[in-house]
């Protein structure tokens, strides 16, 4: 999830960019394939995201008018078993929809774009947690995720390009 994840980029011209803002929580997952990895982790999969808006002028009333779903592809600079720190970067395709009842406005459009981020690997921290969610769920890894998406695209009424700091957790089964 982000904050502030679209740095009120493209969302209402009539107000100031940086007076709007739109949180998001995202779902991602990853499969990947085992004939693909040489060097690192290579995954991609689906995600989702909906962007709530806190209120403020003409989106007062606003719950989530904004959501989106896409994909991704991911490597993962993992190079041996249990390695605490984990480099990442990706590219990232969305298609966005949007619904500002209030501006009597829908329409949908596409953003793209790269992320890079860090991951530390919780397991190394209480390795007893870890073995006992493994047991209990099936969890090998568990990370603490930071990264920062870049996005861009749009429609010339709602253009989108932003950068966002994301923050969450991973589970790997």
């Amino acid at each position: 999830g982000s904050w502030r994840a679209l740095n009120g980029s493209g969302l209402v011209p009539s107000q100031q960019l940086s007076e709007v803002n739109a949180h998001a929580a995202s779902l991602q997952l990853e499969f990947q394939p085992a004939f693909i990895q040489l060097l690192g982790v290579l995954g991609l999969g689906p995600s989702v995201a909906i962007y709530p808006i806190l209120p403020h002028g003409k989106l007062s009333t606003m719950g989530v008018p904004l959501w989106s779903a896409g994909g991704q592809i991911r490597y993962q600079l993992r190079y041996f078993r249990e390695q605490p720190l984990v480099p990442v970067v990706a590219y990232e395709a969305d298609y966005w929809m949007y619904r500002f009842d209030q501006l009597r406005e829908t329409g949908r459009y596409w953003t793209y774009g790269p992320t890079a981020g860090l991951w530390l690997l919780l397991n190394t921290l209480d390795s007893s947690s870890a073995t006992s969610i493994y047991t209990e769920y099936g969890i090998s890894r568990t990370y603490l995720v930071a990264e920062l998406k870049m996005k861009r695209g749009g429609i010339p009424a709602r253009r989108i390009d932003s950068r966002a700091y994301y923050f969450g957790l991973r589970f790997e089964l």
